[in-house]
């Protein structure tokens, strides 16, 4: 399987299961290859950004990762979710952890204290 899909089957057992948001999104990263350091440094983001809370939406930007639509509406649909998804707290994190599986965390530097 590829990465990208054992990370939507990983994000799938993960609702099944009623994990906590902070659970989530440690495991959305360390399906990607995230260490433990990496993992807590996704949660000090979505925390900064979004105070852990999957349905905030401030202008173009939504979840707890604050994701642009503009932006990355067409790498939730490569994971295979809706933007309207990105509203749910394993969607956002499967989508922020593909990206920083790709790019590291330069969508969020500078912000949250994150260099």
């Amino acid at each position: 399987m590829t990465r990208r899909l054992l990370a939507v089957v990983a994000i799938l057992v993960v609702l099944a299961s009623g994990c906590g948001i902070e659970e989530q999104i440690r495991v959305a990263f360390s399906v990607r290859g995230a260490t433990a350091a990496d993992q807590d440094k996704a949660v000090h983001i979505a925390r900064c950004e979004s105070g852990l809370d999957p349905a905030v939406a401030n202008g173009q930007y939504t979840g707890l990762f604050q994701l642009g639509r503009a932006y990355h509406e067409g790498r939730a649909a490569k994971l295979g979710f809706t933007w309207d998804r990105m509203r749910e707290a394993a969607p956002n994190a499967a989508v922020a952890a593909d990206l920083w599986a790709e790019v590291g965390w330069s969508p969020w530097r500078g912000a949250c204290g994150i260099y």
